[in-house]
């Protein structure tokens, strides 16, 4: 899982990941930090965002301890499409 998490970093610093990637990094982060050479499972409150490109969504994970996961998928489609129109 370690060497993944790190894979996943080293792509994302040359540019944006897939959006299937972007939500498996999320997932991982939402349940494990890194701590030195090891993976520890989370056990505090953790708030991440992803923003999926090709889909043209903005995903929020929350985990809150003993409560459970809450994801959110905003689609901005509906956004982009009443932006003003260059030039203005």
């Amino acid at each position: 899982m370690l060497d993944g998490r790190r894979f996943a970093r080293e792509i994302a610093s040359a540019g944006p990941l897939a959006d299937d990637a972007a939500v498996e990094v999320l997932a991982f982060d939402v349940r494990n930090r890194v701590k030195g050479d090891r993976v520890v499972a989370r056990r505090n409150i953790f708030i991440g965002t992803a923003f999926l490109r090709r889909s043209l969504r903005f995903v929020i994970a929350i985990r809150l301890p003993a409560v459970g996961e809450w994801w959110i998928k905003v689609p901005l489609k509906f956004y982009m499409k009443h932006q003003a129109p260059r030039g203005v």
